[in-house]
């Protein structure tokens, strides 16, 4: 269960079904998620049998344990103004990809204050670039995309370190290291 405090769209929330979120999600406030737990994780942690009772939080409270007994979520108040604005980020964030190092896919996020044109692109250890992600008109926001170590003939690619890099036509520009294992 996941609960965030901005609005979000059903592709943003479907983009999120069975991911574990990492702590780029969970840790930064332009995020909006305040709670994230998961439930049956079958690793049972002391109680009640086979694992089907556990719930961990990933959340910055990071508890975990066996739930003994029932289980009821109350008291929980939640609402979303359809009308409010989403959450637009004071600057430009590219972050690093999530899990890394990575076999078999990969998330790389990032944030953009305003619209722009937008190339997000990866490259090899020769500096050559091996597949674009993205390539257009982006709006602001917080951005993320998977990529599954496929070029852009959509073959694997080896292991190694590959860099991506984030171009905003005449705003910004930021790279980072990834490592792909196989």
């Amino acid at each position: 269960m996941r609960i965030w405090n901005v609005v979000r769209t059903e592709t943003e929330l479907q983009e999120t079904v069975g991911t574990v979120l990492g702590p780029e999600i969970y840790e930064s406030v332009g995020s909006g998620l305040i709670g994230y737990w998961r439930f049956d994780e079958f690793e049972d942690l002391g109680a009640n049998g086979d694992g089907a009772d556990d719930v961990r939080d990933y959340s910055l409270n990071q508890n975990h344990g066996d739930i003994v007994g029932t289980l009821t979520l109350s008291g929980i108040t939640t609402s979303v103004d359809e009308k409010s604005e989403r959450v637009v980020p004071e600057q430009f964030t590219l972050y690093q990809n999530y899990p890394n190092p990575f076999n078999p896919t990969t998330r790389i996020s990032f944030e953009l204050p305003s619209s722009g044109q937008v190339e997000l692109s990866i490259y090899n250890s020769l500096g050559q670039k091996i597949r674009t992600l993205i390539s257009g008109s982006q709006e602001a926001g917080i951005h993320s995309i998977e990529w599954g170590g496929l070029n852009d003939n959509n073959l694997p690619v080896s292991s190694g370190i590959y860099v991506y890099r984030l171009q905003v036509q005449g705003k910004y520009m930021a790279a980072k290291k990834m490592l792909l294992t196989k």
